[in-house]
């Protein structure tokens, strides 16, 4: 034990990757991709032997407005009876979106959001929800869209701390990216 954390031992398990599915990639939104429910998805992702899944937070998949709290107990359990694990949610957010429209709270919305996928993530049994920060605008200072985007964050850390939630940030073509 190291400050009360278990310590790997050497035992291979300890060192195993595993691997996850991420369910964007059956999304149907590209050209020539394969459609699937989130049922079929999961049962995919079992059959081609991964260990776990990222599920998209949006339609067609796993929506906000979709997954009311019995459908969340029922993806959860079907998970769980696949013997898969949920490693995330996968958000979808631009803390710089309408940077442009000063009187609308664009970084509250997308934290506000964030905190209702934190919930969902707690209520599907994962701990993580990754997101993206803020596309850059060629019309804005980039100080002022890095400051929306901090701002943001801590906005939606704050409110998934709650729930036991952590952010994962994925560099998408946005201001992460550099």
């Amino acid at each position: 034990f190291v400050n009360g954390q278990s310590v790997p031992t050497g035992n291979p398990e300890d060192f195993k990757v595993k691997t996850c599915l991420h369910s964007v990639s059956y999304m149907g939104i590209w050209r020539g991709q394969a459609t699937l429910s989130v049922d079929a998805f999961l049962v995919k992702a079992k059959e081609l032997g991964y260990d776990g899944v990222m599920l998209a937070a949006k339609r067609p998949h796993v929506s906000l407005i979709d997954y009311d709290d019995a459908a969340r107990q029922k993806l959860r359990a079907r998970i769980k009876e696949l013997g898969l694990d949920l490693v995330c949610l996968a958000g979808y957010t631009d803390f710089t979106a309408g940077v442009d429209k000063a009187g609308i709270p664009n970084v509250e919305i997308q934290a506000i959001y964030v905190g209702e996928l934190a919930r969902m993530a707690r209520d599907l049994g994962t701990n993580m929800v990754r997101i993206y920060t803020g596309y850059e605008r060629d019309d804005v200072p980039y100080d002022k869209q890095y400051a929306l985007v901090v701002e943001g964050l801590q906005m939606a850390g704050k409110i998934a701390a709650k729930y036991g939630v952590t952010i994962i940030i994925q560099n998408h073509h946005d201001i992460a990216l550099h």
